[in-house]
């Protein structure tokens, strides 16, 4: 069925483009919840005099 050809290759690049947008959507708001974490973590420990 060659006429069926392009629904094929619209499925996949819509799959992979949506895969790798959810990919880089998790990398990106676990790095921010780690930074987050770790600004948060210095925060505490430092000691603030008033000058």
């Amino acid at each position: 069925m060659p006429q069926m050809a392009p629904m094929w290759w619209t499925s996949i690049l819509l799959t992979t483009s949506i895969t790798l947008l959810l990919m880089m959507m998790i990398n990106y708001f676990t790095s921010v919840k780690k930074i987050n974490f770790n600004i948060n973590k210095n925060s505490k420990n430092l000691k603030w005099k008033w000058y």
